[in-house]
């Protein structure tokens, strides 16, 4: 039973803050040449940060998937085409 509560507290406690993840998604952008475009929006999202960038918009968008407890990039897709 401990263990499950262990687990728990890990996924509503992260290593890595939402401003953080977005700070590591712009550098990882910047990093491969991929155009940053505002607005963002940085989400929880099955124990790991997805950054969206251009959210809200068609076309342009680049998510970013960073590992919540280490902040180690695990996926980056786009930019997604119209």
């Amino acid at each position: 039973m401990n263990d499950i509560f262990r687990w728990l507290a890990r996924i509503h406690s992260p290593a890595i803050s939402k401003d953080q993840a977005l700070e590591i998604a712009r550098r990882e952008c910047e990093k491969r040449g991929i155009a940053w475009r505002e607005p963002v929006h940085v989400i929880w999202e099955f124990g790991n940060w997805a950054v969206w960038t251009h959210a809200g918009h068609r076309g342009g968008n680049v998510r970013i998937i960073i590992d919540k407890m280490s902040g180690e990039i695990r996926n980056v897709s786009g930019p997604i085409k119209r």
